[in-house]
């Protein structure tokens, strides 16, 4: 007879892409490795559980309450949004839906550093004008104090986001995204 583990199903990650990632349910936590392991619904990394879909929840967060913390993985780092994904610069995630997958970089974009102008609070965001550019940024939470400078990720010509706030000017680069 043959044991459990030959039944232990081991799989590539699925690939996530810039264009690709409206399939991903934010908030996404990091996975220290490729190794996933599938087994009756158990989805573990490390000999540790990750989640387990048997358990009651709708969501990553509300399963995990019930797996015993000693066989629990640890999700350490947490990325609310795409652009907080990208500064990780971590590959292997899971979202709150509880589908892994493999972050892919596979777009050049330019990077600019802009002079803010002016930032505007409102309830759960804030709007940030830069000077140069008409459009207006709308951002999670106001840049630290003295953080003068937003640096605007371009998708060819046009200013799409804000990828980090500094206090003076830096230098115009390309990234991946």
């Amino acid at each position: 007879m043959a044991s459990s583990k030959s039944f232990i199903h081991k799989y590539m990650l699925p690939e996530v892409t810039k264009d690709t990632i409206y399939r991903v349910t934010f908030p996404v936590f990091k996975l220290n490795s490729d190794e996933i392991q599938y087994f009756k619904g158990i989805t573990s990394c490390q000999g540790k559980v990750v989640d387990d879909i048997n358990l009651p929840g709708e969501n990553l967060g509300q399963r995990r309450v019930h797996i015993d913390k000693e066989l629990r993985y640890r999700l350490d780092y947490c990325a609310t949004d795409y652009i907080t994904m990208l500064q990780a610069n971590y590959r292997h995630f899971i979202d709150t839906k509880g589908k892994t997958f493999s972050y892919k970089k596979t777009k050049a974009c330019k990077i600019k550093s802009y002079k803010i102008v002016s930032i505007k609070n409102a309830d759960y965001f804030s709007l940030l004008q830069v000077r140069g550019l008409s459009k207006v940024f709308e951002i999670h939470r106001p840049p630290p104090a003295g953080y003068s400078w937003a640096s605007v990720i371009f998708l060819g010509d046009f200013p799409w986001q804000i990828l980090e706030f500094s206090e003076e000017k830096l230098p115009d680069k390309k990234r991946l995204i």
